[in-house]
């Protein structure tokens, strides 16, 4: 009697594997992906809605699976506009997927889309994860750019993660991430529109400058300094502000920085501050 119980549960238990071994193939196939890291596995569900929508010609699911900072300033009068514009009466058949890997919390995504009659389209998806989960950035080619301004950092002010960036970057060192085991003297020069005679900014043991940049190299080059920084995209998606930072070397033969190099960060919206999340791309 046990070995016949034994046998039921272990019939039923690889019954089971083979079940679920064959969901997940018919779900791999449906986007036509081999194998991504793991960290993608969450994103590829986002994706495969996408996919979904797509077939389904369903725009307003489309267009919810968007950001809300982007649904904010983008109607969806003028999403649907511009989708179908793109669209163009062509009949969606399915989406290969080229590649697709998470860096910080973007989520990138090459593919190729398939119409009928053989036709193809490239697709660049750039997607975020916010506190509702990952949401779409920005389809490539596929919108105008103009609707690519949205979350713009002039409409908020940004100057309290530009310093929680130099916090990160050298109180905790993060710039190590990029100069190596580069020591170098403690003064800064940041790029800034016009000069500030004393800086916004301040990092414990730093002198910090500030300067226009058709001013910064002469002077910076008059001290001990090796590079100066540049605050470049400062983006806002909902509870995520993604800040760009390049630093751009002085000398042409300083180790590990002998072309302009640049790194982004995360950061999280905590009630009235920004808490640091995670270094992005680097470059």
């Amino acid at each position: 009697m046990k070995k016949t119980k034994l046998f039921i549960v272990l019939a039923l238990g690889l019954i089971f594997i083979i079940v679920a071994g064959l969901r997940i193939n018919k779900y791999r196939q449906s986007l036509k992906y081999t194998a991504f890291p793991k960290n993608t596995e969450v994103l590829a569900i986002e994706v495969k809605k996408l996919n979904n929508a797509f077939k389904a010609n369903d725009i307003k699911a489309i267009y919810e699976l968007f950001n809300s900072s982007f649904k904010d300033e983008t109607s969806f009068e003028e999403f649907r506009e511009a989708f179908s514009a793109w669209l163009n009466q062509r009949r969606y058949v399915g989406m290969n997927i080229q590649n697709m890997r998470v860096v910080g919390r973007i989520g990138h995504v090459t593919c190729m889309l398939r119409f009928a009659n053989k036709q193809q389209s490239f697709l660049y998806q750039s997607w975020i994860k916010t506190a509702q989960g990952w949401k779409i950035v920005w389809l490539n080619r596929l919108l105008p750019n103009e609707m690519l301004r949205y979350g713009d950092s002039q409409k908020y002010d940004v100057q309290l993660i530009k310093q929680r960036s130099l916090d990160v970057l050298f109180t905790d060192n993060l710039i190590s991430l990029i100069t190596d085991d580069l020591e170098f003297p403690k003064i800064l020069f940041i790029q800034t529109q016009q000069e500030r005679k004393q800086s916004y900014y301040k990092i414990p043991g730093y002198t910090i400058k500030e300067l226009p940049e058709d001013r910064i190299t002469a002077q910076a080059k008059k001290t001990d300094a090796l590079f100066w920084l540049e605050f470049a995209t400062i983006r806002i998606i909902d509870d995520v502000a993604s800040i760009y930072i390049d630093i751009h070397p002085l000398y042409s033969n300083i180790p590990n920085l002998t072309r302009v190099r640049g790194i982004q960060l995360f950061f999280i919206q905590k009630d009235d501050h920004w808490e640091f999340d995670s270094p992005g791309s680097r470059w």
